[in-house]
């Protein structure tokens, strides 16, 4: 395997630029979904209050809630949190504290029974997801990374009319748009090469690995891969909501929402092949981003003891920076040098996302001063969303808006809770909630053949799920409240398209658990 191989510190000379569209319609999903979050009491229930009210993480879900409350209110909420993650017999895990909700209910009666009997405003922070997640596995397999690669890549060059020779080291090859950033990498640590014809020569427009070149010298294919994979970061979203009650049969709500986005990965490929030669391929991906979103809603109080509510979700409109690099390191045994490595420069781009609409009806049953049951169900379609360049006005990104169209899918998530007073000033909680998945099974990632992105792994949902609980006590004008909450992930992980190779199996299904105890302290006056 003749390689001429790009040093680190030629790339560190490049100016940092965005080669291509790296971004993906995984990423644009990752954004979009949210999880299940708010105050204690809010998350005891399973979210299950949206034709209830009287409690600030309403205003994220139905923001007439906010029209129920007869007195001023002012909450926070600590979330200790920690995700565990199984995959192949090996569990990884990340613990944290945040602070998961903060509000302030301004509430305003007009001293009347009739028409509009009271007006109130609000404030209100709450933690719409929270991303922080470790993976580590590792396997015995007879495929290595770099026989993505080299598919890739020849595919890459076919399609984009280059051969290896765009790899010599007189050229700036991470200034041709041509070339995606990974197959530079894969060059430069002998991960892919050229194979060579019945006379020695090279065969510059074909690419093979370096399990495919041991195994043509009878040395063995098998790789021991380690997978290595850290995300971490939040979406914050801030609540400026107003809220009327009229006659004590009708509340109305709308609240204005900010969002704040903020992601980082980096994911490490190990691999060690059976004449120990050994790879460490890493990536990393940042993103961050600002949007805003409009949310109504209304509860309608026919009866008592029945509550009808309603809402409607604007799409989420983000404007979205991020950055990509990545890394290789080798040690090839075979070589008189057997060391290795590359870098990428960092690449940049931006878009913007429109998340889909959603769609919420809420019924409440109020057990006279001894509880309440409440049912939400909610819809949203994210084979709607879509994606748009920063630089070109009006210019849509056809790829990733035609796969969303395409492998994403509608949505459908059930909330059931309730919350009961065997005692004056206690409550016991209990709820479920359940999401389908977003992403039909067969959908897979897929990548722009000029792509400064070296990371291809993804994940598809299977299932979510959630179990919740919790108490409250009131004490004078204060209150606290305490939630566990259970949320089960399973999912299918891929750590590269499997259509790019023969013989890649079953992807590795991971299950996440994610534990939460969370506090609220409220004061009422």
């Amino acid at each position: 395997m003749k390689k001429i191989i790009i040093t680190s510190l030629c790339a560190l000379g490049i100016m940092s630029f965005a080669n291509a569209q790296f971004q993906s319609e995984y990423d644009a999903l990752k954004v979009a979904q949210t999880d299940l979050n708010g105050t204690a009491r809010f998350m005891s229930v399973a979210g299950a209050m949206g034709a209830l009210g009287g409690d600030a993480s309403t205003l994220f879900y139905n923001p007439a809630g906010i029209a129920t409350y007869r007195s001023s209110e002012l909450t926070f909420t600590g979330n200790w949190n920690w995700n565990n993650t199984s995959a192949l017999g090996s569990m990884a895990s990340r613990f944290l504290f945040n602070l998961n909700n903060v509000s302030y209910i301004s509430a305003y009666k007009t001293g009347s029974e009739n028409g509009l009997v009271a007006f109130n405003w609000g404030f209100a922070y709450n933690r719409a997801k929270t991303f922080d997640k470790n993976i580590r596995y590792s396997t015995n397999s007879n495929l290595s990374l770099g026989d993505f690669l080299a598919n890739y890549t020849e595919i890459s060059g076919n399609a984009a009319g280059y051969t290896a020779s765009v790899f010599d080291e007189d050229n700036d090859v991470y200034r041709d748009q041509r070339v995606p950033w990974a197959s530079v990498l894969a060059w430069d640590g002998m991960m892919i090469a050229n194979p060579q014809d019945e006379l020695n020569n090279s065969i510059n427009n074909q690419y093979e690995s370096y399990r495919n070149n041991l195994i043509s010298q009878s040395i063995g294919g098998g790789v021991q891969n380690t997978y290595t994979i850290a995300e971490r970061g939040s979406v914050n979203e801030y609540a400026f909501s107003g809220g009327a009650n009229i006659s004590n049969i009708l509340q109305l709500g709308v609240s204005f929402v900010l969002l704040n986005l903020d992601y980082q990965m980096e994911s490490i490929f190990e691999e060690k092949f059976e004449n120990n030669s050994t790879y460490k391929y890493t990536s990393s991906y940042q993103t961050d981003g600002s949007g805003f979103s409009i949310k109504v809603g209304a509860i309608a109080r026919p009866t008592q003891w029945l509550r009808i509510g309603g809402a409607f979700h604007s799409p989420s409109w983000y404007y979205i920076k991020d950055n990509n690099k990545g890394s290789i390191g080798s040690k090839i045994v075979t070589e008189v040098e057997p060391d290795y490595n590359g870098s990428t420069p960092v690449g940049y781009g931006s878009y913007y996302l429109n998340t889909p609409m959603k769609g919420l009806a809420n019924l409440g049953f109020v057990i006279g001063n001894y509880g309440f049951v409440g049912v939400d169900y909610e819809y949203t379609d994210y084979s709607t969303m879509k994606m748009k360049n920063n630089d070109i006005i009006n210019s849509y990104m056809v790829d990733q808006n035609n796969k969303i169209a395409t492998n994403f899918d509608a949505t459908h998530t059930i909330r059931v809770g309730t919350e009961l007073r065997p005692i004056e000033n206690v409550s016991v909680r209990l709820g479920y909630a359940m999401v389908t998945p977003a992403i039909k099974a067969d959908a897979y990632r897929t990548y722009a053949t000029n792509t400064t992105r070296t990371d291809f792994d993804f994940t598809n949902d299977k299932s979510t799920n959630y179990i919740t609980a919790g108490l409250g006590y009131r004490f004078g004008k204060s209150y606290m409240d305490v939630a566990y909450v259970l949320q089960t992930k399973l999912q299918d992980y891929y750590s590269y398209n499997p259509t790019y190779v023969n013989g890649f199996g079953a992807p590795v299904e991971i299950t996440s658990k994610h534990n939460q105890i969370l506090l609220t302290y409220g004061v009422r006056f």
